[in-house]
């Protein structure tokens, strides 16, 4: 994915230092100067600024997600009909079965099963992020997923509200569209073309 810096309006950087993992990390301030509508005249703390934090010196990556769902083979015929690949489908007799899959390009995968979770069927949200977000929507759409229309987020009356279409500015991390498994657990797709530095 492309990783070229963000459009002047997304963030102002007052230098940057190269962190123990190998990624920039502010000098001094980072402002965030109306990136996505939030945060104006917000500033963030580089870590030495925050008194008694320490560096990262190890590396933890998130591997998987877990959801709960209350068919498991309704749920991995479906999840395997979005395409994602098949990690591993294990059962352990009929009180636990656990099984994972991975979506394309993903470094992330999903668990489901019988006796992993008690969290309730359909609760989990999580970001699929895309590089291109209407190609996704009709990609989804071909496989019978029921995909919202792109909307964006404006956040002017200081909540949350939804609004039909892509971000006007066509920003990255701006534009979004939703759908949901069959038992309700939600996933919103977000464009990112542009990432902001170090992520």
């Amino acid at each position: 994915m492309d990783r070229a810096r963000p459009t002047a309006h997304a963030l102002a950087w007052q230098g940057a230092d190269t962190g123990p993992l190998g990624r920039p990390e502010p000098r001094g301030h980072v402002v965030l100067m109306d990136f996505l509508g939030i945060g104006r005249g917000r500033t963030m703390m580089s870590t030495q600024e925050q008194g008694g934090v320490k560096e990262p010196t190890v590396d933890m990556k998130i591997e998987v997600h877990i959801i709960a769902v209350a068919d498991v083979d309704r749920a991995l015929h479906f999840y395997q009909g979005l395409g994602w690949r098949l990690d591993a489908d294990f059962e352990a007799g009929p009180e636990f079965r656990i099984v994972q899959l991975t979506p394309r390009g993903s470094e992330c995968s999903i668990i489901f099963g019988r006796g992993i979770t008690s969290a309730a069927p359909g609760s989990a949200e999580g970001y699929l992020v895309v590089l291109d977000l209407d190609t996704a929507c009709a990609d989804l759409a071909g496989r019978g997923v029921e995909v919202s229309q792109i909307f964006h987020k404006v956040y002017d009356s200081g909540a949350e509200v939804r609004v039909d279409g892509r971000d006007p500015d066509g920003r990255s991390y701006a534009s979004y569209a939703s759908f949901r498994d069959p038992d309700g657990n939600g996933w919103t797709l977000q464009e990112v073309q542009e990432r902001l530095p170090g992520r």
